[in-house]
């Protein structure tokens, strides 16, 4: 079956036109991972496979065009949540707080190596700093390496998984080469993660004036962009990373 070749206009799709070409595209993958097609909620469609040992899933959000990539890790280490910035590849020192900072509602934002960096709140951020010190040494280089081959533009390695998500568009990506690459460097990452004796808890993805919340009787979301569960502004925004979801 031919794809469609109209990709500028994807956003002009009817939905059904968006569920066949995504499925046009995945389909093929799936014997290559021993996997199986899913359809969840309206607007994603998942693939479920296996490589080795190690069981994923590729959450391919076809109204939006963003995918994530998601692994079933045992974390013994540590939370590591990176993210990519396409267009900075690096940013001034971290300011010192002051006396007047109310640091621990402050995120502290660092860049590790070209368009990577830590944002997190000052515990965690600090937390996050001394898990890096723990791994190998050339570990931050081989992740800023994949982030950027990839157009990654987020990584989180949590206690029971670890995550990727890309830069939207996923419509424009040749799967068949970029799935299998990430497979293979997430899974060499995971093993990193299961070698530590450290009893891990899961990243809180709530946060509000800096400290992290539950659900409780909040309406919560996935953002389409940070992957946080958050509760949206009225006119769509994130409160962890701003950007303006499409509703």
């Amino acid at each position: 079956m031919a794809l469609r070749q109209d990709l500028d206009d994807y956003f002009s799709w009817e939905d059904d036109e968006k569920l066949e070409y995504a499925t046009a595209v995945l389909t093929p993958l799936v014997p290559t991972f021993q996997g199986k097609l899913k359809r969840v909620d309206d607007d994603e469609l998942h693939l479920q496979g296996q490589s080795g040992d190690r069981k994923f899933r590729l959450k391919v959000d076809f109204d939006s065009g963003w995918m994530t990539l998601e692994l079933r890790i045992t974390n013994r280490k540590g939370v590591l949540s990176l993210h990519r910035d396409k267009d900075q590849a690096s940013g001034a020192p971290p300011e010192e707080p002051d006396e007047w900072d109310e640091q621990d509602r402050r995120e502290t934002k660092e860049f590790l190596a070209p368009h990577i960096y830590i944002e997190e709140y000052a515990d965690e951020f600090e937390a996050m700093k001394q898990l890096l010190g723990t791994l190998p040494g050339n570990t931050v280089a081989e992740v800023a390496k994949f982030m950027n081959a990839a157009q990654a533009s987020r990584l989180l390695v949590d206690a029971e998984s670890l995550e990727v998500g890309f830069d939207p568009d996923y419509y424009k990506v040749r799967l068949d080469q970029l799935l299998p690459y990430a497979v293979q460097f997430t899974s060499w990452l995971a093993g990193l993660f299961e070698t530590g004796d450290q009893e891990v808890s899961a990243k809180p993805r709530v946060y509000i004036g800096g400290q992290a919340v539950t659900g409780g009787a909040l309406n919560l979301v996935s953002c389409q962009f940070c992957g946080g569960k958050v509760q949206l502004d009225p006119a769509g925004h994130c409160p962890n990373c701003g950007a303006v979801n499409r509703t």
